[in-house]
């Protein structure tokens, strides 16, 4: 796998896909910013449309409602992507919400795995971020090499939604920790 189109190039998504094009991968960004793909040395795209032709798709956006658009809006993933391409999904979102675009994703014959990460941009440019993955173990697999370019551990966790739900426990006890310090 070597085609890998990135959406959402923002302060994490525009590390992690620059780190893979440094790496080997043939990566394409489209971000609501159309400027920053070159910024970043990107071949840059127009539509989701056009995200959707490659081996790979990433996503990094600032919630489910935006990953949910990219999905099902006219022309999006649920509309343009080929049987076969692997969705990776790296926002911190809503494990509901992914199931339900897992299921939708997967009767189109397009895999879906969440992979939220746990760690910052010095982590991103490094390659040592956390990542936890829930979905299709295969498609899994497929993306393995990828994902350890972007991370040091990668940990699957099972069925679609299972990541995000270790991403909302990882950042509830981050919060409780920085609570105790406060108190202490």
């Amino acid at each position: 796998m070597q085609r890998i189109n990135f959406i959402g190039l923002g302060n994490m998504g525009g590390r992690m896909a620059a780190r893979l094009n440094a790496n080997g991968y043939a990566v394409s960004g489209l971000d609501a910013r159309p400027a920053v793909a070159e910024e970043l040395s990107l071949h840059g795209l127009e539509t989701v449309a056009d995200a959707c032709d490659a081996d790979a798709l990433f996503l990094s956006l600032p919630s489910s409602r935006e990953v949910e658009e990219v999905f099902e809006a006219p022309g999006g993933i649920l509309e343009s992507a080929a049987p076969g391409l692997v969705v990776v999904d790296m926002t911190t979102a809503e494990a509901d919400s992914t199931r339900r675009l897992y299921a939708r994703a997967r009767s189109a014959g397009v895999a879906l795995l969440d992979a939220p990460i746990s760690g910052g941009p010095a982590p991103a440019d490094a390659g040592t971020l956390t990542i936890m993955v829930g979905g299709d173990e295969e498609a899994l697999a497929r993306l393995r090499p990828a994902l350890d370019v972007l991370g040091s551990t990668v940990h699957y966790l099972g069925a679609s939604g299972n990541g995000h739900v270790a991403k909302a426990v990882n950042n509830f006890l981050n919060a409780v920790n920085l609570a105790a310090t406060a108190e202490a």
